[in-house]
């Protein structure tokens, strides 16, 4: 059985759950190992500090990948900003002869504009911040997160993985781009659409389409932020049936292209 290491996105509540404000709706790699595995593949998934930047959880992963009994070749999967800790990996020199594939689920290549929504929530929201203090969840702990993020801090990452030069061997690079219309994302992003995509701009109703793309694209998959985890809070039967459907397309392509990868190898 192929082995995949699976790094979610960004958690500012610091555990592996979804989150929907205090609401947990399980891990965000269950749906996903369930479903890979009626494919043959083996999910493994793994996760660094969510304080840390991309850099820093990569080397943390390298850490873990070196205590587990992995096979010598195994492929990377990250969704949204664990795809950014996925290419940092791949960089890493006791790991790039044994990474067949690198791939990406709406992950910010270029930045995401939601960051800096984040970064100016507390100047912007000084109720909601209360509110939320309130509740536990202090904004302003969580500042240092989302400077990682933004549009120029991913452009600094990027320029800093070319500077260390090209992966030899090179993996098979993928990116999955996850593009949805605002109106039929589900009711969390509905909500807050307009002010993490203020441009309303073709995505996954938090990262944009253009943000997403990085290696070989595939897609578009008609899924939002939340469905390429498979997971569908929308309101409406129809649209979770369709959002259903997307990703299990979406699985296949990700078992393609670890076929792929594996006849590239051999």
């Amino acid at each position: 059985m192929a082995e995949l290491v699976f790094i979610h996105g960004l958690n500012t509540y610091g555990d592996h759950d979804i989150h929907i404000g205090p609401l947990k709706f399980g891990p965000m790699h269950a749906r996903l190992e369930r479903a890979l595995a009626k494919r043959g593949i083996e999910l493994v998934s793994l996760s660094g500090s969510p304080t840390a930047t991309p850099s820093e959880q990569a080397l943390q992963l390298a850490e873990q990948i070196k205590e587990r009994k992995l096979a010598n070749q195994f492929h990377l999967l990250g969704q949204s900003t664990g795809g950014l800790v996925a290419r940092a990996l791949a960089h890493h020199p006791n790991l790039q002869n044994r990474i067949a594939s690198v791939m990406t689920i709406g992950t910010p290549h270029r930045g995401a504009i939601a960051a800096e929504f984040g970064l100016a929530f507390n100047q912007r929201y000084p109720r909601l911040q209360k509110i939320f203090a309130a509740c536990g969840y202090d904004t302003e702990r969580k500042l240092a997160i989302f400077r990682a993020f933004t549009p120029a801090a991913v452009s600094e990452f990027n320029q800093v993985l070319t500077q260390n030069g090209n992966i030899s061997p090179k993996p098979l690079e993928v990116s999955f781009i996850c593009q949805v219309a605002r109106q039929e994302t589900s009711w969390p992003l509905l909500v807050l659409g307009s002010r993490l995509n203020p441009e309303d701009a073709p995505g996954d109703g938090f990262i944009s389409s253009a943000s997403q793309r990085f290696g070989l694209t595939e897609g578009p998959f008609a899924l939002d932020h939340f469905g390429e985890l498979g997971f569908f809070p929308h309101l409406s039967r129809t649209a979770r049936i369709a959002a259903t459907s997307e990703f299990e397309r979406l699985l296949d392509a990700i078992a393609n292209t670890v076929r792929r990868a594996a006849q590239k190898i051999v």
